[in-house]
């Protein structure tokens, strides 16, 4: 009787001690089961596929319209202003869905209102991809490009025979599809994703081949962004440290250089002498009068005050 008591109390204990060994291993595993099903619902860095899109459209005259809706970028200066200068533009895209500069102009917007305004990763990534999407079109109006696309190959493939035409659209593609990597993943999906940034600097390394010193500096400073990823993913802070400097030195009356080099390479340095010396310049600038956008000014300086508040 005495042994019957012990073995099923042995029994007993030992089934406790499975029961709590399961539950921690449970604990442990959950974080990780609730990324992978993360991942398999929204974890992946979202970009339209340039097949389904037809980029050599119908034409009509809009030259009024046209003037109207570009002159509305610049008073662009909060989230209502911008959404009614994005609506003006895409009504005259469907007048002229094959005018680059339109194209480059709302992939622009759309970017910046991503990055502005919108505060949720589900909205932040219908901002991007429609960047994206417009860069795409923009992209496709190159006969050479859609060929190389109908034969089965991929954007950061294709790009390879498009001329400094598309520019714009290489830069602000490769912009989008980084801040969708950035801002819509999280720490732990963002390694499954790397391959994304490899593809972006395909596209990247095209466009810097056509014309480096484009946009005041911009693809420097977008290489200067690449080089401050993670090693495993081809990051390099001397290149990061060098790609920035050539940014400031090809543009330097432009804003989001000396912004974008105090945020985020001496964010990561953690130099808080140079990044205060670069936000105090941005702030000192006169944002209508600087080269670029003057909506994206207007955020540089008012992002400079935010981190400069902190560095003090």
């Amino acid at each position: 009787m005495g042994t019957t008591y012990r073995v099923q109390n042995m029994k007993s204990k030992a089934s406790l001690r499975s029961k709590k060994v399961y539950n921690a291993f449970m604990n442990a595993i959950n974080p990780l089961l609730t990324s992978l099903v993360l991942f398999s619902l929204c974890g992946c860095i979202s970009v339209p596929s340039p097949q389904t899109q037809q980029g050599a459209g119908h034409r009509h005259n809009a030259s009024g319209s046209r003037e109207a809706a570009l002159s509305q970028i610049n008073q662009a200066t909060d989230a209502e202003q911008v959404d009614q200068a994005i609506e003006a533009l895409e009504k005259v895209l469907e007048q002229d869905t094959t005018d680059l500069e339109i194209l480059a102009r709302l992939s622009n917007l759309y970017i910046f209102k991503g990055a502005a305004y919108e505060t949720s990763v589900r909205k932040k990534k219908a901002a991007y991809v429609k960047a994206l999407h417009f860069n795409e079109i923009a992209m496709m109006t190159s006969p050479e490009f859609r060929r190389e696309i109908e034969a089965g190959k991929k954007t950061w493939d294709a790009v390879a025979v498009l001329d400094e035409t598309y520019l714009p659209a290489m830069s602000f593609w490769v912009t989008a599809l980084f801040y969708q990597f950035d801002e819509c993943l999280n720490k732990t999906l963002k390694p499954f994703n790397l391959r994304w940034v490899r593809r972006a600097e395909q596209v990247l390394a095209r466009a810097y081949a056509l014309g480096p010193d484009w946009g005041g500096g911009q693809l420097h400073f977008t290489y200067g962004i690449y080089y401050l990823m993670p090693a495993i993913a081809g990051g390099d802070m001397e290149k990061s440290e060098a790609y920035f400097e050539k940014a400031v030195a090809c543009g330097p009356d432009w804003l989001l250089n000396r912004w974008g080099r105090a945020r985020y390479y001496y964010g990561k340095t953690g130099d808080r002498a140079a990044a205060m010396a670069d936000l105090q310049w941005v702030l000192a600038q006169d944002a209508a009068q600087a080269p670029g956008p003057v909506f994206w000014n207007l955020y540089c300086q008012s992002d400079a005050r935010e981190l400069l508040e902190k560095l003090q």
